[in-house]
């Protein structure tokens, strides 16, 4: 076997895919050192191209002596089964099984070897393996049981998760509507700056009283906002724990019981940093949450003592919560620091904090932050299902590099590389996302823990959920330390095991799932979400049809559709082309091809129009920005979609986007307010008259 072929088969054992087919139709093959880069990240002993015929034995000698998979899936009402692996010498007479359901019940049966079927063979370093399939026999309730099985010298655990075979909801037939905005983006009267959510629940409120039935908005997780600073909610701190941001200082029943806090909301000083951080254009996050924090300090202090009213709830939440006090201890920590964990020393690193490592105080604001996030969040979620109004969250892909997560899961991310895309029509270099990939056998051998964990928070509060990059079920592009995105890799997931976890978290949480699945998506993933009735996200630049006369033709909206999604121009910006002209001011496309891309995109607004009037929803008159909003929103509402769902920006003719992927300090991402408040939505007749539209069309939620 040459060099070349024993690294392909060496990758393709660790669950890497070399090469690729690109948006474009070309087939792209990464580099060896590339290839090397992945695979000592993944495990794999490579030092070097020499020791690739030594990895590539011991790889496939590891895993026919595997004798059980760490994780078997199942489905609820069919028979699970078990691969289990073994020399054929040690081909058994019987073979004992142990299962010990979630709910403590135990299950125990033998099996001869007439119900092993033979699925497999090998012939490794002069021994002879056979891979057998075990049926168990017995339809398992939902949920996580341990299976153990014991073949003569062999015995072996497994995690069995037997789950739904389909999400929650998979059958239910949606026709309804709803709006988007960020959170941070949303203000009121009494915001102090982002919106808090408290606003977010006067939003759900807003919402149903117009008639919609789905309120969606950005990630709502904890993000650096002092050393490091970041306010990507794309990169959080945690994917586990609640944004401190936005707290709603003034609806804590706690606040009126503590002098300390309320003199610390009197005074001159602060009155005037609050005026100034309501009548800004953009978000300071740095500046709101240090004035938030100055009355939760005192706040925390106060509950914490013994005997104080709230000291028993937030008892309780801990119990029921037992990583927020470690979460807390993390972040003291690193603001006593003031740096990321990666230079801490060696026994931070490893996770081991004492006291003394950081403040007692900060730690203990920390986890009564996270007590009244959670208190508000739930107040939100509860609001929105008495409204029949289904609160739509969003579980970003990676967490931070420097942040709790990575940091107390360290085995399990990848912390040389980073997840991105390769190269595409809109991304002509590929993107590289800058946070840590999961690596899938060290998930596996935790039982996808974290994973389950991570639903598990955002299903509680959400009625919906947006997945993101959902094609990462099955593979995700790992790009190595010191490599561009041309020269990233593909990293398989295991796919069966992922879905189960979903499935089971989204029947006990009773909450919907949405797929993100735009862009470059490879052939296996849609068919997937469609077995496991995970519902698809469609927005129209992403949707044209082949026919370019046509453009709306084949157009079939999936689940959630909308006019574009957070990390693309608005609707006005689209429709005018300004975003081609932002992209050459960004360095994002060069001057030479500005004209082009301005004349492809007239072109398009002609076929969209064509076909807009064909179907009757835009009128003979040459429209103008707020008829061509109003005709999309009319084929958005008259299609298959489950859901439409408005980014209320739309609805005024914003034209600045909220974030501009590929950029950082050159554009204020994450930072920019609404034009305008959340009491003056209802006095707008651009959005009063398309909700009605909207309302006509697709009807209106129930009222309780």
């Amino acid at each position: 076997m040459d060099e070349r072929t024993a690294l392909r088969s060496l990758a393709g054992a660790w669950g890497l895919q070399a090469s690729y087919t690109d948006a474009t139709g070309r087939k792209c093959v990464a580099s060896p050192e590339s290839i090397l880069a992945v695979l000592r990240l993944l495990g794999a002993p490579v030092a070097r191209q020499v020791d690739v015929p030594h990895a590539l034995r011991d790889r496939t000698l590891s895993r026919w002596r595997t004798f059980l998979e760490p994780v078997v899936a199942a489905r609820e009402g069919i028979a699970a089964e078990a691969i289990v692996r073994l020399p054929v010498r040690e081909l058994p007479a019987q073979i004992a099984c142990r299962i010990e359901l979630e709910e403590g019940d135990v299950v125990q049966q033998r099996f001869d070897s007439s119900d092993l079927v033979l699925t497999g063979e090998s012939t490794v370093e002069g021994e002879r393996f056979e891979a057998l399939r075990l049926c168990l026999g017995v339809s398992f309730p939902a949920g996580y049981h341990k299976l153990g099985l014991e073949v003569g010298r062999h015995t072996a655990e497994a995690l069995l998760i037997v789950a739904p075979q389909r999400l929650y909801g998979a059958t239910e037939r949606m026709r309804s509507w709803g709006v988007f905005l960020p959170l941070h983006a949303l203000h009121g009267e009494r915001s102090w700056g982002g919106g808090s959510y408290a606003d977010l629940g006067k939003l759900v409120g807003w919402t149903a009283d117009n008639g919609g039935r789905v309120v969606g908005t950005l990630p709502l997780l904890p993000t650096f906002l002092d050393v490091p600073f970041d306010p990507s909610p794309y990169r959080p701190v945690s994917r586990r724990m609640w944004s401190e941001f936005h707290i709603a200082v003034e609806a804590i029943e706690h606040l009126e019981r503590c002098p300390e806090a309320q003199a610390v909301m009197r005074a001159p000083t602060f009155r005037r940093r609050l005026a100034r951080l309501r009548s800004a254009k953009e978000v300071n996050h740095r500046r709101q949450l240090e004035l938030q924090r100055s009355v939760l300090e005192p706040l925390a202090a106060a509950v914490c003592t013994a005997g104080s009213v709230g000291q028993a709830g937030l008892r309780r939440f801990l119990r029921t919560h037992p990583d927020v006090e470690d979460y807390a201890r993390f972040r003291a920590t690193t603001e006593r620091r003031g740096r990321g964990w990666s230079e801490w020393p060696a026994r931070l690193r490893e996770g081991r904090l004492r006291q003394g490592d950081f403040s007692a105080a900060s730690a203990g604001y920390h986890a009564f932050a996270q007590w009244v996030a959670s208190e508000q969040l739930g107040a939100v979620a509860r609001a929105a299902d008495k409204r029949s109004v289904r609160l739509y969250l969003d579980l970003p892909l990676g967490v931070h590099p420097a942040g709790y997560d990575a940091w107390r899961e360290g085995e399990l991310f990848a912390s040389g590389a980073s997840a991105g895309a390769p190269p595409d029509a809109f991304f002509t270099g590929g993107q590289l996302w800058c946070f840590p990939p999961i690596r899938p056998e060290r998930s596996r051998t935790e039982g996808h823990r974290y994973v389950a964990s991570c639903l598990r928070h955002h299903m509680r509060p959400a009625g919906m959920l947006r997945v993101d990059h959902v094609m990462s079920l099955h593979r995700l592009f790992w790009v190595p330390e010191g490599h561009g995105p041309e020269d990233g890799v593909y990293v398989r997931y295991p796919a069966d095991e992922l879905y189960a976890v979903l499935c089971l978290e989204s029947w006990r949480q009773r909450c919907v799932v949405v797929g993100e699945d735009l862009g470059t998506v490879a052939r296996e993933v849609r068919p997937a979400m469609k077995r496991h009735g995970l519902r698809g996200t469609f927005v129209l630049p992403y949707g044209r049809s082949s026919n370019p006369r046509r453009p709306l033709e084949s157009m079939k909206a999936r689940g959630v559709a909308a006019l574009r999604t957070h990390d693309m121009p608005t609707f006005a910006a689209f429709w005018r082309g300004l975003d081609i002209g932002r992209r050459v001011k960004l360095g994002h496309l060069a001057p030479e091809e500005a004209p082009r891309q301005r004349e492809a995109r007239r072109r398009l607004r002609t076929a969209w129009t064509r076909d807009l009037r064909r179907g009757g929803w835009m009128g003979s008159k040459e429209p103008g920005t707020a008829e061509a909003l109003r005709a999309c929103l009319a084929f958005l509402a008259d299609s298959e979609a489950e859901v439409v769902l408005v980014d209320l920006e739309d609805l005024w003719g914003e034209t600045e986007p909220q974030n501009v992927p590929g950029t950082s300090t050159e554009w204020p991402n994450w930072r920019r307010r609404a034009r305008y408040s959340l009491e003056a939505f209802g006095r707008l007749r651009r959005i009063v008259d398309a909700l009605r539209d909207l309302r006509a069309q697709r009807g209106g939620a129930r009222r309780k």
